[in-house]
């Protein structure tokens, strides 16, 4: 399978247009939820870009255990306004677990964010920088914190 390298550089920019978005929407978050591992790096920068508190979130779906831990969200943010972060939405599943797990903590005022959109699957994120139909195109993305 081949590749696809994805700089620093790319990731700046990528969050630029993220931050254009998100401002351009006429919605800002009061913190950003960075799901780790992935989405760690690109919500430590959006969190830096924003000026807004850095929670962590853990999802794994791999070896079939499927689990979701807030970590550092708690119910206490229901009122809050927050930017779930992830660096590839490639067939929407561990959105679609976070946001499940957050709306059981009655945290409903959220929006989703991703560097990498799979335009083949069923979870439409907010903001994102990059579409990718994954039909066609089976590159594995290489980010910079990965190498």
């Amino acid at each position: 399978m081949s590749e696809l390298y994805y700089s620093w550089d790319d990731l700046r920019d990528d969050v630029k247009a993220i931050i254009s978005g998100i401002y351009s929407s006429g919605w800002s978050p009061d913190a950003v939820v960075g799901i780790k591992r992935g989405g760690l790096m690109p919500s430590v920068i959006l969190s830096h870009y924003l000026n807004v508190p850095l929670l962590v979130c853990s999802c794994q779906l791999r070896d079939g255990v499927n689990v979701v831990e807030l970590l550092e969200v708690s119910k206490e943010h229901a009122e809050k306004r927050l930017l779930v972060v992830d660096d590839i939405c490639d067939e929407g599943e561990t959105f679609k677990m976070v946001s499940n797990e957050l709306k059981k903590n009655n945290i409903t005022n959220f929006k989703t964010c991703t560097i990498f959109f799979n335009i083949r699957q069923n979870f439409i994120v907010d903001f994102k920088a990059r579409k990718i139909d994954r039909s066609k195109d089976k590159r594995w993305i290489v980010f910079p914190w990965e190498i």
